[in-house]
């Protein structure tokens, strides 16, 4: 999953946070045993505002513990235009990066970080430096990550390059699964067929988390190998993996779009094997299927979209919110099961209009089902529309 882009601006109410940061940082640069002393404390923060996670921390415990946010907002499949936490978890590290920087330029590990982090806000270019230096660094040279990163930078533009810097984080995490699939990928960009397929098998072997798009990648090798059976069999696999994912995270939009990705990958695999064999009814039959569902998919990914549009006309403060709109709001919510945020815009609506019949009634319906993700069936769907 490629996370949105996130801007870092700092707002007026944590600047005397900051102020008091830089102030300490000040007083590290002259006397380096002293504690960050109480970053993000309480008493340094408007009222109501969570604790820093770097309070009381050490530069370096600092750093380390940059290096584990920025690591889990990697991994996160979440949509940060829903996500306020990790939006604040980034500009809370980029601030902290940002401060060791300014008081000590050549801090390669910090440098690492701030380039993780442009990484995230879709700034590769200037995150490229940042994350070779490190490497080139007693810090870094050990890093498997690092490399695998380096990798994933290099894949598109500069394949053989790419190459390199995998097989050099396998070398160090030999492993880990991660430098495999990007190996891959960036022997699909080189038309290494073979090659792609090798490191994708291996990848999968060594895949304790079951992801879907490592399978995906191997029905693109095999495809590439001309090994049409076997690609099928790898994207209906990416297929079913991703529909169970989507069933237990109904809410990630990078699910959805992951699972209509490997939709697409399915349909080109069946419709080779359709050419190939003609005379074969059931590749006919999984193809039709195929587009039913991959249709499915696309209607609550617009689902999504229009929830997204909403939510953020709401925060424009020259928006008149109206019950209707709130009943709009309530009912998309309940089509891409959540319900949660359904019942929330439906007790916004029935304080400006109690009487709201439609409101009233999707509110029982939900409540009849309980609150949570539940799977709306087509009746249901019908009877919201109406």
């Amino acid at each position: 999953m490629t996370p949105a882009k996130t801007h870092h601006r700092i707002n007026q109410s944590n600047f005397k946070r900051i102020a008091a940061l830089v102030v300490t940082l000040s007083c590290i640069a002259t006397c380096p045993t002293v504690v960050v002393a109480q970053i993000g404390s309480a008493e340094m923060l408007p009222a109501g505002q969570k604790e820093s996670p770097y309070a009381g921390l050490t530069p370096d415990e600092a750093l380390n513990k940059a290096l584990e946010i920025v690591t889990k907002l990697e991994e996160s499949e979440r949509d940060p235009d829903e996500n306020q936490d990790e939006r604040t978890e980034y500009v809370e590290t980029l601030e902290i990066v940002e401060r060791v920087l300014e008081i000590d330029a050549f801090n390669k590990t910090a440098g690492y970080v701030k380039g993780r982090l442009f990484v995230l806000s879709g700034r590769p270019r200037a995150a490229l430096p940042m994350i070779e230096e490190y490497v080139a660094d007693a810090a870094g040279l050990n890093d498997w990550r690092a490399y695998r990163i380096l990798g994933d930078l290099y894949a598109q533009s500069f394949p053989k390059h790419a190459v390199s810097k995998y097989r050099q984080a396998i070398e160090l995490a030999e492993n880990e699964p991660e430098p495999y699939i990007g190996l891959a990928r960036a022997h699909l960009h080189l038309n290494n067929s073979q090659d792609a397929v090798e490191q994708a098998q291996h990848a999968i072997r060594l895949d304790k988390k079951g992801k879907a798009t490592y399978q995906a990648t191997l029905a693109k090798a095999l495809m590439m190998d001309r090994k049409f059976e076997d690609a099928a069999r790898a994207s209906e696999a990416a297929v079913k993996m991703s529909e169970e994912k989507f069933s237990n995270n109904p809410t990630l939009k990078s699910v959805l779009i992951d699972l209509q990705g490997h939709y697409d990958l399915r349909l080109e695999c069946v419709s080779a094997l359709a050419t190939l064999y003609p005379e074969r009814a059931d590749y006919i039959i999984d193809l039709a299927r195929i587009w039913q569902d991959k249709a499915d998919l696309e209607r609550v990914v617009s689902y999504h979209q229009a929830l997204v549009m909403i939510e953020r006309a709401k925060t424009y403060p020259q928006l008149k919110v109206s019950a209707e709109l709130l009943y709009e709001e309530a009912r998309l919510n309940r089509l891409v099961s959540r319900d949660d945020k359904a019942m929330m815009a439906l007790d916004q609506l029935l304080q400006l209009d109690p009487n709201h019949a439609a409101a009233l009634e999707l509110k029982k319906l939900i409540e009849s089902e309980g609150r949570g993700l539940t799977e709306v069936s087509s009746t249901a769907i019908s009877d919201i529309r109406e």
